[in-house]
């Protein structure tokens, strides 16, 4: 992620991927900049898809508040950037 508006790299946003038969599978990941004692996590969000080949939508919830929605299909094994411009 990089956020022109928030954060630098939207530390705080939670990302929010949905798909499956139904367009009902979810899994949610917040962006944070720590981890356990003398640890980081990196500012990137990893989601296992097990057998699925893409995903429906991309849901973001910005560190500030807004929120962006994404429709897809976004297709597995793939690295994507989302950009957000500042205004």
């Amino acid at each position: 992620m990089r956020d022109h508006e928030g954060n630098r790299f939207g530390i705080g946003s939670k990302i929010i991927i949905r798909g499956g038969e139904d367009g009902q599978d979810a899994q949610l990941v917040e962006i944070q900049s720590g981890g356990g004692f003398i640890s980081f996590d990196p500012a990137v969000a990893h989601f296992g898809l097990g057998t699925a080949d893409s995903i429906d939508s991309i849901e973001i919830l910005w560190s500030t508040g807004e929120r962006s929605v994404l429709q897809g299909p976004f297709a597995a094994g793939a690295h994507y950037v989302v950009t957000r411009d500042g205004s």
